[in-house]
């Protein structure tokens, strides 16, 4: 009699899991330690009078060298944090080296000091994954790295001197900027500004400054940042003359969209404490009738030149058309846009000059 065929199906599934399972491979986790229980330095780095300690870990390394290179390379790194990573020193620049040092040493089993820094003890577990022929290894790497306090007090005195070094010169050059400011050569200092800032940004913290114009290198840095914004702009303050031969009306039009183009730029147009002086002439003439309105050109020059020296900086010319029915709004047309073309070109000539 046949089996149904529900049976017949039951018994080919039970058949297939069955050879399914006796073919796999099987999968071995071998576990390795470097020592038979894992040293309490891992969590709690040890304390001593003369030497304070780091655990450098790395994890998951290819190879044992790998992780040993990592676990130091991670452990100079703590190194480094304690004395002060914004601080840049003989003993931050040169890390890599240290570790790459370290790392030999251990190779040589070797206990010399690099830069007061030593690999006191190591520690490393291997875990692993064996399938068939196949195998995975990964190692989990500790060091405990030993650094001498007094190389760490001689180290932090070194970088205390070297922020009261920077410091200093920092409010030096912002004295010498605010003198080159009295004397309106903002160029200058606004060059000097910016190196104070530069400096006072090298500093993870406050310096105090005795017998300085301000207290410590926080109120130092608000000064040069005021200082700063102050002196760019005076660096565009911009006064104006002009002369089209065209009566008052004339000159006011060429002057006006002269000023607007500036201005729109940036450009502070002003009669007091001007850092540039821009001079502009202009003459009209009658050119012709176009379709039953006039033609008018307006011809000239614009100058530019600092008002501390008399030093010219920016000159440029200018040819313009304009049309009316009327012969004196044509002109006055000309003149307008003279002034616009004058202003456009003298800002874009000023901007190169390294204007803030």
């Amino acid at each position: 009699m046949a089996q149904p065929m529900g049976f017949a199906a039951k018994g080919l599934t039970l058949f297939l899991c069955v050879v399914l399972f006796s073919c796999a491979t099987e999968v071995k986790i071998i576990r390795e330690t470097s020592s038979p229980q894992r040293p309490d330095w891992i969590v709690h780095p040890p304390q001593a009078a003369d030497t304070v300690y780091f655990t450098g870990i790395a994890s998951r390394a290819a190879t044992l060298e790998e992780g040993l290179a990592g676990a130091v390379q991670d452990g100079i790194g703590r190194v480094s944090a304690y004395l002060g990573t914004k601080v840049k020193s003989e003993f931050t620049e040169n890390t890599s080296l240290i570790a790459k040092e370290l790392t030999r040493q251990i190779s040589a089993k070797t206990q010399a000091k690099v830069m007061g820094a030593v690999v006191v003890d190591t520690y490393h577990e291997k875990m692993a994954r064996v399938e068939g022929d196949y195998r995975l290894e990964r190692y989990d790497v500790y060091v405990l790295i030993g650094f001498s306090t007094a190389q760490a007090e001689k180290e932090l005195a070194r970088q205390e001197k070297e922020r009261l070094e920077k410091a200093r010169m920092a409010h030096g050059y912002y004295v010498s900027g605010a003198e080159k400011q009295k004397r309106m050569e903002y160029k200058e200092a606004r060059k000097l500004y910016s190196q104070t800032l530069s400096l006072l940004n090298e500093l993870d913290s406050a310096v105090e400054l005795k017998g300085a114009s301000v207290g410590n290198t926080n109120e130092l840095l608000l000064s040069a940042q005021k200082a700063l914004t102050e002196v760019a702009a005076l660096l565009r303050r911009v006064s104006i003359t002009v002369s089209t031969g065209a009566g008052t009306q004339g000159d006011d039009v060429f002057g006006a969209n002269l000023t607007a183009k500036l201005t729109e730029k940036g450009f502070t147009v002003t009669a007091e404490k001007p850092f540039v002086a821009v001079g502009a002439t202009a003459v009209v003439t009658k050119s012709d009738v176009v379709m039953g309105l006039n033609s008018y050109y307006a011809e000239g020059s614009a100058g530019a030149k600092r008002v501390s020296d008399g030093q010219v900086i920016a000159t440029v010319s200018f040819k313009t058309k304009g049309f009316h029915k009327n012969e004196q709004q044509a002109a006055l047309n000309a003149l307008a846009e003279a002034g616009a073309e004058a202003g456009t070109n003298l800002a874009a000539l000023l901007e190169m000059g390294d204007f803030p």
